[in-house]
């Protein structure tokens, strides 16, 4: 072989060479776009996955809270429906002395508006009355069905069986007094 052949055949083989190098890349490149494009295929699924569930789990929450708004409104309604039906006199005092509830039939028995509701409960209830709630308070114990003579102004007197017992929150600690 001539020598400009053999310099012929060296090129032809470092060109091809180059471009199976070239070729080999370009492969290479071309699977990792694909791999990719997979991955991110399986991503977006996961991800709608997540957020789909997400969504669910979500509107799960909502509606409970729905549920459970209705309940406690239900069972406030029935409360207060009770309260207001009951036939005896009820009437409870906050640990900072205020009359927080005074139902209507402790409203006639005492004379008493719905004014006197958020007062001191000295202010508003008849000293002996007074007396006794503020003794449950002090020593935060139950006194039981007390008997008590009443008498306001030029009236006669009203005797009433009274019972008095602390509220107490979850934990045991008093927060004011329920009279009956």
């Amino acid at each position: 072989l001539n020598p400009n052949a053999a310099a012929l055949i060296g090129l032809t083989a470092i060109v091809a060479a180059l471009i199976g190098v070239l070729m080999f890349a370009a492969l290479r490149f071309a699977a990792a776009a694909r791999e990719s494009r997979q991955h991110l295929r399986e991503n977006n699924t996961e991800s709608a996955f997540v957020t789909a569930a997400l969504h669910e789990a979500l509107t799960k929450l909502k509606a409970q809270e729905r549920e459970m708004s209705a309940r406690a409104e239900a069972s406030e309604r029935l409360s207060g429906e009770i309260v207001e039906s009951l036939s005896s006199g009820l009437l409870v005092v906050s640990s900072n002395g205020h009359l927080r509830i005074l139902n209507p039939a402790g409203r006639r028995l005492l004379s008493r508006d719905d004014s006197a509701l958020a007062k001191p409960y000295r202010d508003v209830l008849p000293g002996a009355l007074a007396g006794l709630v503020e003794e449950c308070l002090k020593k935060g114990e139950p006194i039981v069905r007390r008997t008590l003579q009443i008498s306001e102004g030029d009236q006669s007197p009203a005797y009433l069986g009274v019972s008095v017992s602390p509220l107490s929150n979850g934990h045991g600690e008093p927060h004011g007094a329920i009279c009956l």
